[in-house]
């Protein structure tokens, strides 16, 4: 089977408040099930050890890291991918 980029999440915020109530989760599984057979992408800061956490324990892999993604403050990124 041949995989296609279906698509890119490019940010997910959660307010401190709603954080570890499984929001993200939840969002992440319904946009994958939403794009059957493509890759689904995503990236976050390097230090963003918790999301990379989930990420990686819903499938996702790391594929590379970006240097200097971010401003305010200056970060690289993880880029992650999920095949479907």
């Amino acid at each position: 089977m041949k995989y296609a980029i279906g698509s890119i999440i490019s940010q997910l915020k959660n307010k401190s408040k709603y954080r570890g109530k499984g929001l993200a989760k939840k969002l992440i599984a319904k946009h994958f099930q939403d794009n059957q057979n493509k890759m689904v992408c995503l990236n976050t800061r390097r230090t963003n050890t918790s999301a990379i956490s989930l990420y990686e324990s819903m499938g996702y892999s790391q594929v590379a890291h970006i240097l200097n993604t971010y401003f305010q403050p200056t970060e690289d990124s993880v880029f992650m991918v999920k095949k479907n």
